[in-house]
């Protein structure tokens, strides 16, 4: 098997990268928590959420770090990570606590790390997607006061001082799990939103759904794709330039319980799934249900991975995950491999079918304790 040509970006200790983005210019925005604090009951703890930039020819150009209350590191986390055409970075930040007053908001800062604004949101956001006027979207889920256990679809237009436009909540009384999960957007077609559209009214069962929405969030278009019985998820969007979207499709088979609010990674059928911008199917391409961290690039194309002798259920600085790479090009499959030892991949962005940024959370020991760092890779497929 070939190895892939990598090209080290930078290594920042003491972080996690979950997120990451290429802005027109080449440099890498990534996003994640940082401030490691070691592992307790089996898991990573940091002190702060992080947001940072890299070089094209690598280097940190900048970051910020967004501290988290002592208590809540297992609540908070960044859910997604957006650049606008000027280079201008958002976040969505969600807060899983049971706090009365919660940190749900979607942050921007300038193309130079310069923090402008911070927008406390009522809902909680698990995607938001740059818009063309300086602006962000939000899309994820409201807990539904009416009927304990069930979550609604929810989106939020923000302006670009980071005023909230407009709003909408999507009622779905026949399906406790329905919310949305990515959303991207473009100047000519709006924004694309994908999400889950609930089945059941006892437990998390959904259809995977897409919907185009305009700037005050009305309906142009939207489709519930072909329900596989399980959880189905849209992790993962693009919006083509003719308005068509790419829409990644994860299914949970071992249908959760709650409210959806930690659906967890898919472990079923797995389809890439190109639809016209008037909400019709145009293609499906399977994907390998082994394959995980999926980030799409074509109507044909994939990038996945794998980890044998991994075990991501306990942080230990010995474990070694050899990552094999999967790249699917008009039904040829492409196999490459990148390597480190003691470190897992975390985040990946396929920027075409010929190049894709990755990150590796690297754990070692010093001492009686462990130490992590991320390490950022440009990736050339051989």
């Amino acid at each position: 098997m070939p190895t892939a040509e990598a090209e080290l970006l930078g290594v920042v200790d003491g972080a996690a990268i979950e997120h990451l983005a290429v802005r027109d210019d080449g440099s890498v925005v990534a996003a994640g928590q940082a401030g490691y604090r070691g592992s307790q009951t089996g898991h990573s703890r940091f002190d702060n959420l992080w947001v940072s930039a890299f070089a094209e020819e690598g280097g940190l150009l900048w970051e910020q770090a967004i501290p988290v209350p002592e208590n809540e590191f297992d609540e908070r986390s960044v859910t997604d990570l957006s650049v606008g055409s000027d280079g201008s970075v958002f976040i969505s930040v969600v807060d899983d606590s049971d706090v009365p007053v919660s940190d749900n908001a979607v942050s921007k800062f300038a193309a130079d790390g310069t923090p402008l604004w911070t927008t406390i949101l009522p809902s909680r956001p698990r995607g938001v997607a740059a818009t063309g006027n300086g602006g962000a979207i939000a899309v994820g889920l409201e807990l539904a006061q009416d009927a304990p256990g069930f979550v609604y679809g929810w989106a939020a237009h923000l302006d670009s001082l980071g005023a909230i436009v407009s709003t909408r909540t999507w009622v779905n009384p026949d399906g406790r799990g329905t919310l949305f999960d990515s959303v991207t957007a473009s100047d000519e077609h709006g924004f694309l939103i994908g999400g889950s559209w609930g089945t059941s009214p006892q437990s998390s069962q959904a259809q995977a759904w897409l919907l185009w929405v305009d700037d005050d969030l009305q309906t142009l278009a939207e489709i519930l794709l072909p329900a596989s019985g399980g959880t189905d998820r849209v992790p993962e969007l693009r919006l083509n330039a003719d308005g068509s979207g790419l829409a990644l499709v994860d299914v949970d088979v071992g249908v959760g319980v709650g409210v959806g609010v930690g659906v967890g990674v898919g472990v079923g059928v797995k389809t890439l799934v190109t639809v016209s911008a008037e909400a019709a199917i145009l293609s499906t391409v399977a994907i390998d249900p082994d394959l995980t961290l999926h980030s799409p690039y074509s109507s044909a194309g994939y990038l996945g991975t794998e980890h044998p002798n991994c075990d991501f259920d306990v942080v230990d600085p010995t474990n070694t995950c050899n990552v094999t790479e999967f790249v699917n090009i008009e039904d040829e499959q492409r196999q490459w491999e990148v390597a480190i030892d003691g470190c897992h991949l975390r985040a990946t962005h396929a920027m075409s079918a010929e190049a894709a940024v990755v990150s590796f959370h690297c754990l070692v020991l010093s001492g009686d304790d462990s130490i992590a760092s991320a390490q950022l890779h440009r990736i050339q497929l051989p």
